[in-house]
């Protein structure tokens, strides 16, 4: 069969049957015209800061437990039906909640988005993401949800510093301060962000009633402790950040666990 014959058959079909030809057509055009939107529509992609949670930033959820944790890698990619990238783990800082087995998750990640030309707002997987707005991922070796805590259309450049931390806890028991290690160290995933370098261990006075009977509240013998720790801190807006939240300065209660020891009740006496 030649081409002239091949050409007649074609085109007395699509009279014959002009609606299976007017259909085709528009499925033609319609990938044409998606073809010519992909092929032209320019790529945005931002940088976000993301703690892990199971809700709303102000919900009351449960922390990720360890084996999501473990799940969690720097380097991990998120593809589109096409297998592109969309989002990847460029740094994720994990932080144990005091002596319990749930964390808390801090993931810097870079994002295919849309951005609303109007608005200047940005969408993600067809959501709208701002700071507190709800985020998904799935990533190959673990699914979940975040919370939006800072975007950046550029590197997010921040500046970590060391400080020496003294650390006070009155009325202590002296086993707690028996458990406290010289050289005890906690590396979120990224740095050494903490570490003891000397602790300092006095007896209390005993508490007495104010009642005037001058029976003591207290028959365990007390103890005052002081450690000096050296703390990695985000310099951010004047305030000296730890573990992405918690704001260091005299006065302040710290909530920080490392391996060993998990910290209850310790206030920061002394910033330098």
């Amino acid at each position: 069969m030649n081409i002239t014959k091949l050409s007649k058959k074609l085109t007395k079909f699509a009279f014959d049957n002009y609606l299976i030809s007017a259909f085709i057509a528009i499925v033609l055009f319609v990938i044409f015209v998606t073809g010519i939107k992909i092929l032209t529509t320019e790529e945005n992609y931002i940088y976000a800061k993301v703690k892990v949670s199971q809700g709303l930033w102000w919900a009351n959820t449960n922390r990720p437990n360890l084996w999501l944790a473990n799940a969690i890698n720097k380097g991990d990619k998120e593809g589109s039906l096409t297998g592109k990238p969309i989002a990847e783990i460029l740094e994720a800082r994990v932080y144990p909640w005091f002596s319990s087995d749930q964390y808390d998750i801090f993931i810097t990640a870079k994002l295919k988005v849309d951005k609303n030309k109007r608005t200047g707002k940005y969408s993600y997987k067809r959501s709208q993401i701002a700071v507190g707005s709800p985020i998904d991922f799935e990533f190959p070796l673990a699914q979940f949800s975040a919370t939006v805590m800072a975007i950046s259309d550029k590197p997010f450049e921040d500046n970590y510093i060391e400080k020496i931390v003294t650390l006070r806890k009155d009325l202590a028991t002296p086993s707690e301060a028996t458990s406290i290690q010289v050289g005890d160290t906690l590396f979120d995933g990224e740095n050494t962000v903490f570490e003891i370098m000397d602790k300092s261990v006095v007896n209390s006075y005993s508490l007495y009633s104010s009642l005037g009977n001058n029976y003591p509240l207290e028959s365990e013998r007390k103890v005052n402790i002081a450690i000096t720790t050296k703390i990695l801190v985000k310099s951010q807006n004047g305030n000296l950040i730890f573990g992405e939240e918690q704001v260091v300065k005299p006065g302040a209660t710290i909530r920080l666990s490392t391996p060993n020891f998990f910290f209850d009740g310790y206030q920061v006496e002394r910033v330098k």
